[in-house]
């Protein structure tokens, strides 16, 4: 896995050379490639700026030696994980809770690409989890609002026992999905509900896939139109 890992940060670090405002993504692979992204940045002297999508992140950066930052004007690519990726550029996010910080720098971002390993592949967006950052406030009402209009059963997430508290200060509810056949419509209704601030989902943006498992690497590129 070792070659492989090597493999996929040198894949990575060509992606940073193209580019001078990059979005630093979350998750294990991504904080795995953190210091292979400073020791890059430093040997090749390169005058970038990186923009994180979570205080972890944030602070994964700050110990590599990197500095961040979010006042920018524009985000040439955003490098990030996936709990989940279909062959259609989408992907589900916000395992670990920073959906809402992904969502906008992925938003402002001319394209994203997805880092995962393939076990995270889905065919279709079948039986998922879909986390959907919400407002502390008032949640009870927001979560009863989400399961009657979608029908759909979610639980409130927590950690240690505590209501797990996103960087922004909110709440995350994992919700239990049988099916979406229409990723757009179904965002829209969830964004139509007051107090629904985010979704895991991912729909836009996208337009590399680079997997990978112990023995290769598969990129996938989505076809300009």
């Amino acid at each position: 896995m070792t070659n492989i890992k090597n493999d996929l940060y040198n894949t990575l670090n060509t992606l940073v050379s193209h580019h001078t405002v990059i979005g630093i993504g979350s998750g294990s692979t991504i904080e795995g490639y953190i210091p292979y992204l400073a020791k890059y940045i430093s040997e090749n002297e390169l005058a970038v700026k990186l923009v994180p999508t979570s205080m972890k992140t944030e602070r994964k950066l700050k110990e590599a030696g990197l500095k961040s930052t979010d006042e920018i004007d524009r985000i040439d690519v955003t490098i990030d994980g996936a709990n989940q990726f279909t062959d259609d550029f989408i992907a589900i996010k916000g395992g670990g809770g920073s959906l809402l910080r992904e969502k906008i720098v992925g938003y402002f971002s001319e394209s994203i690409v997805i880092v995962a390993s393939d076990n995270k592949h889905i065919e279709e967006l079948h039986h998922i989890t879909l986390p959907v950052e919400i407002n502390a406030y008032m949640h009870r009402v927001i979560t009863d609002m989400i399961e009657q209009t979608l029908g759909i059963s979610t639980v409130l997430r927590k950690k240690e026992g505590e209501i797990f508290i996103t960087d922004n200060g909110n709440y995350v509810l994992d919700c239990f999905l049988p099916d979406i056949s229409d990723p757009s419509l179904f965002e829209r209704k969830l964004m139509a509900i007051p107090g629904v601030l985010e979704t895991g989902l991912f729909t836009k943006h996208i337009n590399q896939i680079i997997s990978f498992n112990d023995d290769e690497i598969k990129t996938l590129y989505k076809e300009r139109l």
